[in-house]
């Protein structure tokens, strides 16, 4: 039995977090949202996820911060876990966003194809 693939959709934006979130129900996957950069880091602490998508620019913690916290708790974590972290950016701070320990990124509005693309990159 296939387990669903759940995903973290991390956008301040509504109208842009619900038109991510639909695009990625459609395409099959389970979606969790978070509001903010701390949201997110407080979502993560509580379970793990297939693949996050980042939005860099928010209010309270941005993206970057949110991100490099992730990856230091993924570091200290017995479980082994690592979650791909995709930017979701109207801007192109590409090296910012790998600086951070993003792994792909992609400009806003997002696509169906433009998830898809990552989805198939970074999920097994």
């Amino acid at each position: 039995m296939q387990t669903t693939r759940t995903v973290l959709v991390v956008e301040d934006d509504e109208t842009l977090r619900f038109l991510a979130t639909k695009q990625l129900k459609w395409l099959g996957f389970e979606c969790e949202t978070a509001v903010n950069g701390s949201d997110a880091v407080n979502k993560t602490e509580a379970r793990n996820y297939d693949m996050i998508f980042m939005d860099v620019q928010m209010p309270v913690m941005d993206g970057l911060e949110a991100t490099q916290f992730i990856r230091e708790k993924e570091l200290s974590d017995k479980r082994n876990s690592y979650t791909p972290i995709i930017a979701m950016t109207a801007m192109a701070e590409r090296q910012k966003c790998f600086d951070a320990g993003m792994n792909d990124y992609i400009f806003k509005p997002v696509t169906v194809d433009q998830l898809k693309k990552m989805l198939e990159r970074w999920t097994p």
